[in-house]
């Protein structure tokens, strides 16, 4: 959160009126990942992992085991946020 905050924080506005129990506002892990490159190079981005969801980066982590609901929920809220950048 902290290369990218005021993404962050207006992420989480929008993404807390799609589904305000799936979207908590508390600061969690400070990873690198693919997000790491682009705010590096000064382009704000942010990485949402559900770190619940136990076949996170296991060989179980595939493709039948999303959950429709969830890809609902954060497709929506990408749209939102990108809907709302003037």
């Amino acid at each position: 959160m902290q290369s990218a905050s005021a993404l962050v924080n207006s992420f989480w506005q929008i993404a807390t009126r799609v589904s305000d129990n799936t979207f908590i506002n508390k600061i969690g892990l400070n990873i690198k990942d693919d997000h790491t490159p682009l705010n590096t190079a000064g382009i704000p981005s942010i990485l949402l992992i559900d770190y619940h969801y136990p076949s996170f980066h296991t060989t179980n982590d595939t493709l039948d085991k999303c959950s429709a609901n969830s890809l609902e929920i954060i497709t929506q809220s990408v749209l939102n946020y990108l809907y709302s950048i003037e």
